[in-house]
């Protein structure tokens, strides 16, 4: 009896050890600031033109005597909301009511432009907070969300990027290199990561799920939302019409249909919307009922809002590899080397100046005629951005560092800067920090969900302008889009062993260093050796699945 609960106990300890474990992960893992970044964007915009809106009949809303008199909303305070509704508007004069305005316009473009962030945007919070209480009885929707989603930007780093704060860390960065007489070709600001912004997001997605489930079950105290006629009633009320839709009135099966989706929608969004095969269904459908809202009845503003958090439930790589291959499509990637003259303050400052805005790094700044360290001569019409000339490191992906294990060995012997890295994020960031890298990624222990976005955006985005060979299970596969993908992006299917791995990646490299012949990625000859030099030496083959019975499948 004594062993049988020593072994529940010793179960019972595991599981909540597993449970806590969980739960750090789940809050406190450090997070890249990018996808946060990007909601302070389009969140920032909509401060500033909420702001902007209600400077329109700013007397009517915010005078003594306006709609919402002051002696009314502090009577509502007193008796209803409690003495912490505060708003600055309160002690605002009449006569400075404008000024203070304009000044308050200044802060929220600042916080949407991303100029002292961390200020700007807890000042926008104040100033949101102290507009909706002031005009208590003019709110709606997109006054709480926007507050809601500004509350939590405060929280994490949402000014690392996309932002003038970034913009003069780079000035400042490339006028030092500039001045010490280093050749500058990209700027490196070193890790973004922080757990607050983690925080933030996961504040974020708890809040959303929480909008949905109240939304949801309150409806299910309507009978409308249960005969079906809730949506109909909607669509009928001319006040919101923006498009005549009377005429579904010819489809009751259609709109009682649509009714019972949104129920059903919004009650299950907080459970489906964290599991990888229902998250994007979860968030299309939740896209598909805010456009509608604005189409059908003209709520534009609250509509886009309420999507700007969605993109919280997507991991940061994800957004950044969505966006740099719209930024390779509109910003030209060839690279140009300009003559900079240390002792030359106007020369420093206009060289610093076109190297902070320059996303793709295409300038190389080549000072008193010493260049960055690596060869300068690229002959190939198409290079592509951030591509250094040889291979300085090699970056493994491996969930628990088997593939490092196999490898180190062979890697001690040869000198090649390697790194190790563990999950998405942390390959994202050692491409950001070593441009000129090889990628081998083991993925037979990875999520069904880390597959998918990997061979989905990661591979085809982030990882289109390095060779790499990505090892997959047989199951694995059917995620892969094969046409996405360059010649130099070798697949390998498991179990297979070290030497087709070494084989891949030096195919890999032919298929690289002939398609972009300036560049000649390479790695030192003995890299390779104890492989077959025939399969060295025999010429590259069309990117196929090398299978476990050493089987190419076209």
């Amino acid at each position: 009896m004594g062993r049988l609960i020593s072994h529940l106990f010793g179960e019972f300890r595991g599981y909540c050890n597993e449970v806590a474990e969980a739960w750090n992960r789940f809050w406190f893992t450090p997070r890249d600031p990018y996808a946060l970044c990007v909601i302070r964007c389009l969140v920032g915009w909509m401060t500033f033109y909420t702001i902007l809106v209600w400077g329109i009949e700013l007397e009517a809303f915010f005078a003594p005597h306006s709609f919402n008199s002051a002696a009314m909303i502090q009577d509502h305070f007193k008796n209803v909301e409690g003495p912490y509704a505060l708003s600055f508007w309160t002690w605002v004069p009449e006569q400075w009511m404008h000024e203070v305005h304009y000044l308050c316009l200044g802060v929220t473009f600042c916080f949407m432009i991303g100029l002292f962030t961390r200020v700007s945007s807890i000042l926008s919070l104040i100033i949101l907070i102290s507009y909706s209480y002031r005009a208590r009885f003019a709110n709606y929707g997109l006054d709480q969300i926007v507050t809601i989603l500004t509350l939590y930007l405060c929280i994490g780093n949402s000014g690392e990027y996309l932002s003038i704060d970034r913009l003069i860390k780079r000035y400042r960065i490339a006028k030092s290199k500039i001045r010490s007489g280093e050749g500058v070709w990209q700027i490196s600001h070193g890790s973004t990561k922080t757990v607050a912004t983690n925080i933030a997001t996961r504040l974020m997605q708890f809040h959303y799920c929480v909008i949905y489930m109240a939304a949801g079950l309150g409806k299910l105290f309507g009978e409308s939302w249960w005969d079906g006629s809730a949506m109909w009633r909607g669509l009928a009320i001319a006040e919101y019409q923006t498009l005549d839709m009377t005429w579904l009135a010819y489809y009751p099966w259609f709109t009682e249909f649509l009714t019972h989706l949104t129920i059903a929608w919004e009650v299950s969004f907080s459970f489906l919307v964290w599991r990888p095969l229902t998250k994007n269904w979860m968030l299309l459908l939740g896209a598909g009922m805010h456009f509608g809202i604005g189409l059908m009845l003209g709520m534009w503003t609250f509509a886009t809002c309420m999507m700007f958090g969605y993109l919280s439930f997507y991991e940061p790589e994800q957004v950044r590899a969505f966006l740099r291959y719209f930024r390779n499509l509109l910003f030209s990637s060839e690279q140009k080397m300009i003559e900079v003259s240390s002792s030359s303050a106007h020369s420093i400052t206009a060289a610093a100046l076109k190297k902070t805005f320059d996303p793709t790094d295409r300038y190389v700044l080549v000072v008193d005629g010493s260049p960055p360290d690596f060869e300068q001569e690229q002959t190939a019409e198409e290079t592509p951005s951030r591509v250094l000339p040889a291979i300085s490191r090699l970056i493994m992906l491996d969930y628990d560092t088997k593939l490092f294990r196999k490898f180190d060995p062979i890697i001690q012997k040869t000198g090649v800067p390697f790194s190790c890295v563990s999950s998405l994020n942390q390959l994202q960031d050692a491409i950001e920090q070593s441009p000129d890298s090889i990628v081998i990624a083991n993925l037979g222990n990875f999520t069904d969900q880390e597959v998918q976005d990997y061979l989905g955006s990661i591979l085809p985005l982030a990882l289109k302008f390095y060779p790499s060979v990505t090892l997959l299970r047989s199951s694995q596969a059917q995620w892969l889009e094969q046409e996405l993908l360059e010649d130099y992006q070798r697949i390998l299917i498991l179990p297979c062993d070290g030497n087709d791995v070494l084989s891949e990646l030096q195919r890999a490299l032919l298929f690289y260093n002939d398609k972009f012949p300036g560049v000649n990625r390479q790695v030192p000859s003995h890299f390779f050796d104890g492989q077959k030099q025939d399969s060295l030496n025999s010429p590259p083959e069309p990117i196929g699945f090398q299978g476990p019975l050493d089987t190419v499948f076209d």
